[in-house]
């Protein structure tokens, strides 16, 4: 389909209740009341966290991250997001041409994807996640 702008708000695709809105630079980030994530716009590094065909490059339609439940926490980049989950897990999508998303690669992610810790969840709890152009960070603190 042809993507045109638009500049009056018009209702997207009826979604559950809503707590939170994210934007990155090209793409949208819901969090709803039950914590579950809906994406959409660009999609062509994988931002929005759903698999999808190389030659798409936008997707209109809100639609839910399945791969992703109890989402407590999450921040956008420009086209790369990081979150918290219920399990105190990190994870990361979305743009990595500067390692941002913590995989150890350049490669872009397009599922979210668990950030491997060097330390014990044990011992240290995320209590913060935040996201810039091209750039992540992690807050932590001991719960010994």
């Amino acid at each position: 389909g042809v993507i045109s702008s638009v500049f009056i708000p018009y209702k997207v695709k009826p979604l559950p209740p809503a707590c939170e809105v994210h934007s990155g630079w090209s793409h949208i980030v819901v969090v709803t009341m039950d914590r579950r994530l809906f994406t959409w716009g660009r999609c062509d590094y994988g931002q929005l966290g759903i698999s999808v065909l190389q030659d798409k490059k936008y997707i209109s339609i809100p639609t839910e991250i399945l791969s992703l439940h109890g989402v407590q926490q999450v921040a956008c980049g420009s086209e790369h997001n990081i979150a918290i989950t219920s399990n105190n897990d990190i994870v990361s999508w979305g743009w990595n041409e500067h390692g941002m998303c913590g995989t150890g690669d350049e490669s872009n992610v397009l599922i979210p994807k668990i950030v491997t810790r060097s330390f014990s969840l044990h011992t240290m709890s995320a209590v913060l996640v935040g996201a810039g152009a091209g750039h992540s960070m992690t807050v932590f603190k001991n719960i010994i």
